[in-house]
């Protein structure tokens, strides 16, 4: 879209973006293991998978927060920019799910050989995540770090994170009682939905 609308600068912000997006999701996927044979233990797991999963949806002072500014001038205008902030939304209430998920799908039993043997690259893989995004965002000319950390941003960044984290609450404690899918696929759906408004298609 920005090398359509003639930025030619669009390709290194992507590629920006694109990179932290690859360092966050190998990191979570990473934490999965780790939180496997963390047992009891989980604080020092689920607190930098937290930092990472909330990145996603654009957190402040995150790693993931630098790759939405990256991106913004393709996105900030219109009904582009109203589908970002959704998306932002949705990435939030996503990973809160999956952060309840690695909490309930943890081991008990803890291994600590194991665990300090995943540990310490885990966490170096966590780190870099938000590292190398703040020591690269200079070069993407998408503005100074002074303006990332200015408060317009900030808030701009974390209203996204607080309605979904609101989302997140809200459908845990009143999620049952939404309608429930059938189970399979699409067409399962509308075979029942041919059903109830066909009841001779039988």
């Amino acid at each position: 879209m920005g090398l359509a609308a003639g930025d030619i600068g669009a390709a290194l912000r992507v590629s920006f973006s694109a990179a932290h997006h690859v360092l966050a999701k190998g990191a979570l996927f990473l934490a999965i293991g780790v939180s496997a044979i963390a047992g009891p233990r989980l604080w020092p797991v689920l607190i930098p998978a937290s930092v990472l999963a909330l990145g996603l949806g654009g957190l402040p002072f995150s790693g993931g927060m630098l790759a939405k500014l990256a991106l913004k001038p393709q996105f900030d205008n219109g009904v582009l920019g109203i589908f970002a902030t959704l998306s932002a939304v949705a990435s939030t209430l996503l990973m809160f799910h999956f952060l309840r998920c690695l909490v309930q799908t943890a081991a008990r039993d803890r291994a600590p050989a194991a665990s300090a043997a995943l540990m310490r690259p885990w966490l170096v893989l966590a780190f870099a995540t938000v590292a190398v995004p703040w020591i690269l965002y200079p070069t993407t000319e998408s503005g100074s770090l002074l303006s990332a950390v200015a408060r317009t941003t900030l808030w701009a960044a974390l209203w996204p994170v607080l309605l979904g984290a609101l989302l997140s609450v809200w459908l845990w404690r009143w999620g049952d009682r939404l309608p429930r899918l059938p189970e399979g696929d699409v067409v399962v759906v509308g075979e029942a939905a041919i059903c109830a408004t066909a009841p001779g298609a039988r």
